[in-house]
């Protein structure tokens, strides 16, 4: 007598149709991935590498020691851009609350560091939808070859590019009040 295997189910394998917001919120955390739902699709990438992290970090240390009271940075979240569709930018500058999904309308800023895998979302996807969804300020990091800090602001929506940065300079914000040292970014600690 041999024994059967064992079917185990899991919440990603399982689903059939459209992830509906519900859904995607009841999913359980995928380690080593980062999975946003984009139009009732689920979007999954990998996890960053040790550069991205760190700029990540040292983005939103900048960022959350300037804020504008009421206003906080942080290294990921929830945004819902639109009914079925949240996405996970890698910094954002958000009204002060504790919520599992933040409104786009409480966001001020995004900033996403373009990695190796994410070269086309970085660059050309999120920031469409981003626009749509009508955050007024985002932020492109491009690591490599050098650092360069890319800010682009709201216009009758579509972003439009308001600086680019390098080594040395420095990417101002005065609506915000925000004043980005680039090199600071790749500062340890």
């Amino acid at each position: 007598m041999s024994a059967e295997p064992v079917q185990q189910s899991h919440p990603l394998l399982d689903h059939r149709g459209p992830w509906s917001e519900e859904d995607y919120l009841a999913l359980p955390e995928v380690e080593g991935a980062r999975i946003e739902l984009v139009d009732g699709d689920l979007v999954m990438s990998p996890w960053p590498d040790n550069l991205h992290q760190r700029l990540v970090r040292q983005l939103c240390s900048e960022l959350d020691r300037q804020a504008l009271d009421g206003y906080e940075a942080l290294p990921g979240g929830n945004v819902r851009l639109a009914t079925g569709q949240i996405n996970i930018p890698d910094v954002l500058l958000v009204t002060i609350a504790d919520r599992a999904v933040n409104d786009a309308a409480d966001v001020l800023l995004v900033a996403e560091i373009v990695s190796d895998s994410g070269r086309f979302r970085d660059r050309i996807l999120k920031p469409v939808l981003y626009a749509e969804a009508g955050i007024l300020w985002y932020i492109r990091v491009e690591p490599t070859p050098r650092l360069e800090v890319v800010l682009h602001r709201l216009e009758k929506g579509k972003y439009v590019e308001q600086k680019l940065a390098g080594a040395g300079q420095r990417v101002e914000i005065p609506d915000l009040g925000l004043d980005i040292e680039v090199d600071a970014l790749l500062r340890r600690g």
